[in-house]
């Protein structure tokens, strides 16, 4: 299969020519004027970025965390098709990779959905459940080393949604984690059979990689497709202008952050809560203890996840 490249320039001519130049190089490459990269971003599943020097910064600070940009600024465009094929090639020997990949294949074809419940933290009746992957034959943690080093993490992240869409159609209401390499997916703007039964948790950093006309524009379309958000915000009140960004239905707070419970504890929560509520938005809090749980109750969290969570009117 050859490698899909996204040629970026502020001239979309420039662009195109040098996209013609690589793809009679072997690649598949899409050449767009720099305003048009995140459109084509949406559309297209792209291994390498090449860009000019005009733009580079930008592209790098955008999208650099998760695909790889190579300069083309005053390089041949041989040259440039060498620094890909490098791009291209593991590091690990190819008996190290067949090894890697028979395992992720494996535990790909095993698993299976971990369903945590969510609560009401008045009355203890179940909202919705948190999916997570659940290999059989690997830790999760190993699981995602290997697809990272396989170059296979969005065929991971694939087999979670396709795991958590197959269980809404059974009538499960699920939360399922939405990373960075999910937003840049554009299967992920494909997958809306199901939608309205999927909210999906977006972590605050994740939205702040993107530009922020970029990231504005990827949640709209998950919202217009049927999709309830959820942003997972840190202890930083001033982190709450990702919820203007993403728009969400709830946001979800993960308490033992915010150090061990007392009085000062309690306070933060309850502004963060509070700032929230003046949005409209409601909070789900992780907690991890009792003490977690008492404090969900407190500051006002409408929902609770995690290990304290007693599922009942006892919760």
């Amino acid at each position: 299969m050859r490698l899909k490249v996204l040629v970026i320039d502020r001239d979309a001519s420039t662009a195109a020519r040098r996209a013609s130049e690589l793809t009679e190089s072997g690649y598949d490459a899409v050449g767009v004027a720099a305003s048009g990269a995140a459109e084509a971003l949406m559309r297209e599943s792209v291994d390498s970025i090449v860009c000019s020097e005009g733009v580079r910064a930008e592209i790098e600070r955008i999208y650099g965390a998760l695909i790889p940009v190579v300069p083309g600024e005053g390089q041949p465009t041989a040259q440039i098709a060498k620094a890909l094929a490098r791009l291209a090639r593991r590091s690990m020997s190819p008996t190290a990779q067949l090894s890697l990949a028979s395992q992720l294949d494996d535990a790909l074809a095993n698993a299976t959905l971990a369903l945590e419940p969510i609560v009401h933290v008045k009355t203890g009746a179940i909202f919705a459940h948190r999916a997570a992957l659940l290999p059989a034959s690997l830790s999760l943690q190993d699981m995602e080393h290997i697809a990272g080093e396989l170059g296979r993490v969005r065929e991971l992240r694939r087999a979670m949604r396709s795991l958590a869409f197959e269980a809404a159609e059974r009538g499960a209401r699920l939360f399922v984690d939405c990373t960075l390499e999910d937003l840049m997916d554009p299967l992920l703007y494909e997958e809306a059979k199901n939608a309205k039964s999927m909210t999906l948790a977006i972590a605050e950093r994740d939205v702040l990689v993107l530009a922020e006309k970029d990231a504005r524009e990827r949640l709209r379309v998950l919202r217009a497709l049927g999709f309830e958000l959820v942003v997972r915000i840190g202890t930083d009140i001033a982190g709450l202008t990702s919820v203007g960004v993403v728009v969400p239905s709830f946001a979800m707070i993960d308490l033992s952050d915010f150090g061990e419970s007392g009085p000062v504890v309690t306070r933060v929560v309850a502004s963060v809560v509070a700032a929230c509520r003046e949005v409209n938005v409601s909070v789900i809090a992780g907690v991890t203890t009792p003490e977690h749980a008492t404090c969900a109750r407190q500051t006002g969290c409408v929902l609770a996840v995690g290990p304290a969570v007693r599922v009942g009117p006892s919760a």
